[in-house]
């Protein structure tokens, strides 16, 4: 499985508030220059962080977005479940959404193994995920360009 670029933007987004909470607000200009995104495609997935929750915003002068609570208090696992609406493994983890001719092993096996993927997606908090980052970052030469990443992928693939 592999977590959409929404989730991924979502969670760099909620990062980069938190990083920048003592400034208070953050223009969501300000936010996509941070994270290299449009406002436009920025909006789209501040929305359904907004409507779960886990960004407020400010209108006005001084206005803009910061977090709806505090780092520590927010999951990737609420990240993940307000852009894409969970971990999905398998359409056979839902009964309801399993065709006869879609068979692709037991639902009990699929439903359990997203349970899993899920409880590990809340047990891990923005604040966890800045820490790792800065770990990270302290750390330049084991860092990967986006081109290391694409030549890992197309070899994985073939």
């Amino acid at each position: 499985m592999q977590l959409s670029s929404r989730t991924r933007h979502g969670a760099r987004l909620l990062m980069n508030l938190a990083h920048f909470s003592q400034k208070g607000p953050l223009r969501a200009s300000h936010i996509s220059n941070n994270i290299g995104i449009s406002v436009k495609y920025l909006e789209k997935i501040i929305k359904p962080l907004r409507q779960a929750g886990l960004i407020k915003g400010l209108r006005g002068p001084g206005g803009g977005y910061f977090l709806g609570r505090a780092p520590e208090d927010i999951t990737l696992g609420e990240i993940v479940q307000a852009l894409d609406g969970g971990p999905h493994l398998s359409c056979c983890a839902d009964p309801d959404a399993c065709l006869p001719s879609d068979f692709c092993g037991s639902p009990a096996l699929w439903a359990d193994l997203t349970s899993t993927l899920q409880g590990k997606l809340n047990s891990i908090t923005l604040s966890g995920m800045m820490r790792q980052d800065s770990i990270f970052k302290s750390a330049p030469a084991a860092r990967k360009t986006k081109a290391d990443v694409h030549r890992r992928d197309t070899a994985q693939a073939a």
